[in-house]
């Protein structure tokens, strides 16, 4: 009986999760702001667990500004920046653990204070005469910034082996039982 049981629980499992997503964040992507804000906030669709989530600014010249684990409340996320932060542009790395145990992150890019704007001019030329590569498009940008998850798939495969295994488990100790009730019981005299 308590194979059923334990059987069902774990053919049933949870009910299917999808991982949390970013669904806000304090700067936005993208955004330009007059100066370096407070901090970064990051709004999740579900809560994330308080597992070593990650939060890096990296400044223009990828050097790391504030790093460190970041302040979870919930589905929010919070990073500190320095009160002296420069104006220039910033790209936010980040790294959480979904509600669902899996690990999640991006990226996304925003500039603090008076930093000029990039032209759409020719490019530029090199010392041998030839121009340089044109900037990334903003599909490129898009893929950069998207989001990864753990592969789904794993788990799937990992959550059948054990429902399998566990199946085997119960038909091996049902026909046992079985066999030991049918067996006759001989006594000594």
């Amino acid at each position: 009986m308590w194979c059923a049981a334990l059987g069902g629980v774990v053919l049933a499992g949870s009910p299917a999760a999808a991982h949390d997503q970013l669904i806000a964040s304090t700067p936005e992507d993208g955004e330009r702001l007059d100066s370096a804000p407070e901090d970064i906030t990051l709004t999740f669709s579900g809560d994330v667990l308080d597992l070593g989530a990650a939060v890096t600014v990296l400044d223009s010249g990828s050097t790391p500004v504030a790093e460190g684990e970041a302040r979870v409340d919930g589905p929010d996320v919070v990073q500190g920046l320095p009160p002296d932060l420069p104006d220039g542009a910033y790209t936010v790395r980040w790294r959480v653990v979904s509600g669902d145990g899996h690990p999640i992150s991006g990226t996304f890019d925003f500039i603090a204070g008076d930093v000029p704007e990039e032209t759409d001019g020719p490019p530029p030329a090199t010392a041998d005469g030839g121009t340089a590569p044109p900037p990334p498009s903003p599909a490129a940008d898009a893929a950069a910034s998207s989001q990864t998850s753990f592969p789904v798939r794993t788990v799937v495969l990992a959550l059948l082996g054990a429902a399998t295994g566990l199946s085997v488990y119960c038909v091996a100790v049902f026909a046992a039982r079985r066999r030991s009730r049918r067996a006759p019981h001989h006594q000594d005299q």
